[in-house]
């Protein structure tokens, strides 16, 4: 792999502060989701926590925000490293 291509993909990770670390580590986010989305990641994650039996209505507007988020960065990404992207059938979603 080419190692610009490496850099631009890993340049979308953000610091993070502990407060927010620690909320990572409580909701199992691994580093992979850690991306320029998080933001949107913790949200989703923590109303599907505060509303577990009805989640998959009280937090549709969430995830729908966390999936453009991420539809936009991997645009972006392929906007920079002219790359094939990845049909929407095939992308993985880790709330599923």
């Amino acid at each position: 792999m080419n190692l610009d291509k490496l850099h631009n993909m890993e340049s979308d990770y953000f610091p993070i502060s502990q407060q927010e670390e620690e909320e990572l580590n409580r909701l199992k986010i691994t580093y992979k989701w850690r991306d320029s989305c998080m933001r949107q990641l913790l949200d989703f994650r923590n109303c599907q926590v505060d509303n577990y039996w009805t989640s998959m209505y009280a937090c549709r507007g969430l995830k729908k925000a966390w999936l453009e988020c991420q539809i936009e960065r991997e645009r972006n990404i392929i906007a920079k490293e002219n790359i094939q992207p990845v049909s929407e059938s095939r992308r993985f979603n880790p709330s599923n």
